[in-house]
């Protein structure tokens, strides 16, 4: 039987179950309480409190970054997802990711450029959200459908 790290059992176990990087940070943010710091605990029974919450703390900076990374695109049919989930508009979606600070960073990064650009990309959010009210629609993006397959044209002079 393999024992698994501190990391590895948290992202196996507690972080698998979420696909979408949305309802990770809200996963993660629900774990800190007041003082930013986190409470979990099976991790704590497993690990010690203190190797639990440096543990989540890695996983929330891990997951903020990639949702500074993600394309706004990803996001915002992210949105649509898990509005529809919920059965709320995409824009109540939005307003409550940002009143709840479901996409608050790791307590070190509240302030300076990671907090800017998160702003930046919830205020793009709500406007692609109003927008797609305004049209009537869901959202101002739909997700998109697969891309068709490539395929290599067949060589003819080789048959």
């Amino acid at each position: 039987m393999k024992i698994l790290s501190a990391t590895e059992d948290f992202e196996r176990v507690s972080l698998a179950a979420f696909a979408r990087v949305l309802e990770k940070l809200a996963y993660l943010a629900g774990l800190q309480d007041k003082d930013g710091r986190y409470q979990h605990w099976g991790m704590a029974k497993s690990y010690g409190q203190e190797a639990a919450s440096k543990t989540i703390a890695e996983a929330h900076g891990r997951a903020f970054a990639e949702y500074l990374r993600a394309p706004l695109h990803k996001l915002a049919e992210e949105v649509v997802t898990l509005a529809h989930q919920e059965g709320i508009p995409g824009e109540a979606y939005v307003q409550r990711l940002e009143q709840n600070a479901r996409v608050k960073g790791p307590p070190e990064v509240k302030k300076g450029a990671p907090a800017k650009h998160s702003a930046a990309v919830i205020l793009a959010l709500k406007k692609i959200a109003r927008a797609g009210r305004s049209a009537g629609r869901q959202s101002a993006w739909q997700p998109r459908p697969p891309a068709p397959e490539l395929r290599r044209p067949v060589d003819t002079c080789s048959l």
